[in-house]
Formats: structure tokens, sequence, C-alpha cells
């Protein structure tokens, strides 16, 4: 996707200013004109959220905890409500934010930001507030400032607790930061901003696509390509010439569960998977970490090309993601919480049963008869994936159809570079932006 015009008018009034003259000061070089604040001397009010318990109701005030702020804003969608008289009643203003003030998450997943939009709403203790002193600093570029690498790697390195990590505010207060002048931080947020716009639009994209992509799936893995008779079946009308089989049938080898060892930090030259390789949109190598070589055990658990694996326990939106591994990853394992087995590849095409486990049918099913305690997490059992009903269309026509999909495939995949390139730029620009030494031209 090409990024939209205010993205790229903003980029191209930003340049290394080389008359630019700089100061040293206890956090590094800033232009002369900078200062270096710490957070309290921007702010009206620095604090957390309410400690003491709320009702919750289906309607009210809603209530923010460190869970409901992600990439930059509130998920109000997944935000819980209270009562109005509980929240008139039973909290003071330092739990009560207005629009404008900076929310950052202080326990557990540390750092995330987001400004207030909207009015009527309360945090917990697990949420800090920064009030902006409107004369010095704007509500954006103390969002973004908060959002630097180089801030977030402090904040991490500041925060204590052994188990669960907390910013403490007293630290927080205390902590220095580069602050240009009001219409410098003006032209900052704006670049900033317009970068956000166009990661959000090509995101958007990718949503949209992927959408499209199912809806196809769904079309291919019912009616096929080009039938006109068709006949009822476990998973509804196919064409005449299909079969639905339990997977059982299917398996060369059959569904074994992982095996999570005592993992170190240092490579060694053999890796295990995290959970999170087996995404939405197949296989991730980017979620490996090192195995230990000295317990045996875990090479009996090595993948090699052609094996498919299932999350078996997850939440219940995560749990039944597959992916097929193809080999992208030398000498790697993988852990208890996924499943693993193989196919007859003379009755099913490995590229077509990956595209129908990633289809809401498969997802749906595997979903639906997950089950579990926790309540976050669920199981699905090697039985219920054995039971999974597969449609079988003659080979050649796995092969057209597994093309066909193939190619918005691609598109998803160009659209998900185009976000990873646009959010490294963003990261790399956002350090020299918020440090002065990239300037932004009138």
């Amino acid at each position: 996707m090409v990024p939209n015009k205010s993205y790229q008018m903003n980029i191209n009034n930003v340049s290394k200013e080389g008359n630019t003259r700089f100061k040293k000061t206890k956090i590094g070089e800033i232009p002369v004109g900078w200062e270096v604040v710490n957070y309290q001397d921007i702010s009206k009010r620095l604090t957390y959220g309410f400690t003491n318990p709320m009702p919750t109701t289906d309607k009210g005030p809603w209530m923010v905890t460190a869970t409901n702020i992600s990439e930059g804003r509130i998920n109000y969608n997944e935000t819980r409500h209270t009562c109005q008289k509980a929240f008139d009643e039973l909290l003071t203003d330092k739990s009560r934010p207005c629009i404008g003030d900076v929310l950052i998450t202080k326990d557990g997943t540390l750092g995330r930001v987001a400004i207030v939009d909207v009015e009527g709403i309360c945090i917990n203790q697990s949420v800090a507030l920064i009030q902006p002193d409107y004369t010095r600093v704007s509500s954006e570029f103390l969002a973004w400032s908060l959002q630097s690498p180089q801030m977030q790697n402090r904040l991490i390195e500041d925060a204590g607790g052994s188990t669960i990590k907390h910013i403490y505010i007293t630290k927080l207060a205390t902590t220095p930061v580069a602050l240009p002048p009001l219409p410098e931080q003006k032209k900052i947020t704006a670049v900033l901003n317009s970068m956000d716009e166009a990661i959000a639009k090509t995101q958007a994209v990718t949503d949209q696509t992927r959408k499209v992509k199912q809806g196809l799936l769904q079309q291919l893995l019912t009616r096929g390509i080009g039938h006109t008779k068709f006949k009822d079946s476990a998973i509804g009308k196919i064409p005449e010439n299909w079969n639905v089989v339990e997977l059982k049938k299917l398996l060369s080898k059959g569904i074994q569960n992982g095996y999570s060892p005592i993992c170190p930090k240092e490579a060694t030259g053999h890796w295990i998977l995290s959970l999170g390789a087996v995404s939405p949109d197949g296989f991730d190598k980017s979620c490996v970490k090192p195995a230990p070589i000295n317990d045996l055990k875990v090479f009996e658990f090595t993948l090699e090309p052609g094996d498919f694996l299932i999350s078996r326990s997850n939440t219940r939106d995560r749990v039944g993601f597959s992916a097929l591994f193809k080999g992208e990853i030398d000498n790697c394992s993988y852990p208890d919480l996924l499943m693993r087995f193989r196919v007859n590849n003379n009755l099913i095409l490995n590229n077509f049963l990956e595209i129908y486990l990633a289809s809401s049918t498969a997802l749906e099913y595997l979903q639906n008869a997950a089950a579990g305690t926790s309540g976050s997490m669920v199981k699905i059992t090697k039985s219920i994936v054995e039971k999974l009903q597969v449609p079988i269309p003659p080979l050649l026509e796995q092969e057209d159809i597994c093309k066909t999909i193939q190619q918005i495939q691609q598109v998803i995949k160009h659209a998900h570079q185009g976000i990873e390139r646009l959010t490294i730029t963003k990261s790399g620009l956002m350090q020299d932006l918020l440090t002065g030494h990239v300037r932004v031209s009138t």
C-alpha cells in the first residue's frame, strides 16, 4: 500500500539540520533552545488510579485497567463499566482522568500509552495518569515521549518487582526528558501521527483482505471450482465427487503433544518454539527461544518439514490456530502447548489442509469444542482434533484451490511487510525527532 499524502508531506519536511547547535545535558546532546525537564515539571497531576473494589454494571462510566490499553489507545470494547453513583462517590479526581490526560500502564505489561479521548472513565491502580501542563507540553508530545524506544527501555530498567514488574510513580515523576518549544512539539507530533495513520490504513487493508480471504475460503472449500452437482455431507453441501473424512483417517503420523523444558538464556544451536509461533497467518519463525541441549528429551520433539502444528491450549479466540512447518528453522523443537502430526499426501496435500485448518469452519469446530476451568485458558484434546471433519476434493482440484488462495495470501504478506517497514522507520525516526537530531522544517 502507498502511504497517504499527509504522511509523505510530513516526511518530506524532516531532515538532519546541519546548522543546528547542540548543548550537552545529563541525557545527552539536545538542540539549543530545548530544555531537559522531569515529567513532574510538565505535569499538573501525576498519580495512579483506585485501589478499592468497584461494582461492575452493564453500562455507565468505563473502568480502564492496564489490559484495556494497547496500540496507543483505550480499547473500550473490552473495558468494563461501573455505576455512576460509585463513580461519583467512591472515587477522587486522581482516578477520574479528563480528556487530554495521558495514561501509561504501570503494572505487568509496562509502558503502554493512551490519551484519554472521552469523558466518564476511571482508572485502577495498574494505570498511571499524567495531566499535562499545557503551557509547557501538549498531550500528544507527552504521549510520544513516553513511547520512544529510549524511554521505554528506561521504564523497564527502572521497574521494580520480582514476579510482576511495576513502574513506580516517584521514579516516573523524576525521569528526565528532552522538551522542545511548543511550536516544534506540534511539528514533531504531526510527523509521528501521520506515520501512525499510514500504518493504520495499511492494517485496515490487511484486515479487509483477510475478510475477503475467509469468504473465498468458505466458497472454495464447500463449492469447489466449476461444480454444478452437490450432495449433503457432515459439513454441509459439497460437490458430488468430493468426500468428507475425519482427520484421523488422513494421518501418517499420529497427534503428539510437545515438550517444554527449562530454557537457557544463551543460544545453544537448538531452538524451541513459543506458543506465538502458531499465528492467525500461519507459522511465525520469529517466535523461538534457545533450547537446552543437555536435556536429551528435547530432541525427540524436533520438527521436520511437513509437520502440522496446532495450538492445544490458549485463550478461546486463539486455541486451535494451526501452522505448517516447512523447515523455516533448523534444529527446532515444539512445546507442550502445541500438537504435531503429519498427513498422507496421497490423500490430501499439505497446502490444502493448511488452508482448511485456517478456515472459519475448522476454527469454529475446534474453538467451540475447547474446554477448561480457567477463566481465560481453554484446551482441545487429541480426540477433538482427530474428529475434525475434512473435505477431500480430487488432488488436482486441491492444487487449483491452493493456487487461488495463495494469490490472496501474497497480498496479505506484502501488506504485512509494508507495516513492518513503516514501524521500523517510525521507531528510528521517533528517537531522532524526540532528541532533536532530526528536525522538522516549516
